[in-house]
């Protein structure tokens, strides 16, 4: 499908989380200070210094979009503030788009 829209292998990450498995990963640090995907998405999204956010919406149509959505909600905003330098040079993200997952894009 990435082909078809013409997104280069290059620009497509995975984080590889089995399905109906990432509501739990959604935070930075876990139970027995295990790491979540907070830091990983955070160092991603400013390494990529992208100006538009998109995520899914939060309508539990399925667990993971659900948890997708929270995780950009959450880790969105702070791309551009200065915590965590550690995990790269903050860059603000000028507009968010929200989309729903079962539906088509307006035109």
């Amino acid at each position: 499908m990435y082909k078809t829209l013409g997104i280069p292998q290059g620009n497509i990450h995975r984080f590889d989380y089995p399905d109906f498995s990432l509501g739990p990963y959604g935070f930075r640090i876990l139970p027995r200070n295990n790491r979540g995907i907070f830091d990983p998405i955070l160092k991603l999204l400013r390494d990529l210094q992208i100006s538009r956010l998109i995520i899914t919406n939060g309508y539990r149509e399925h667990s993971d979009h659900s948890a997708t959505s929270q995780i950009g909600v959450d880790t969105g905003p702070q791309v551009g503030d200065p915590i965590l330098p550690d995990v790269g040079k903050p860059y603000r993200i000028k507009s968010y788009l929200v989309y729903s997952v079962w539906g088509d894009f307006s035109p």
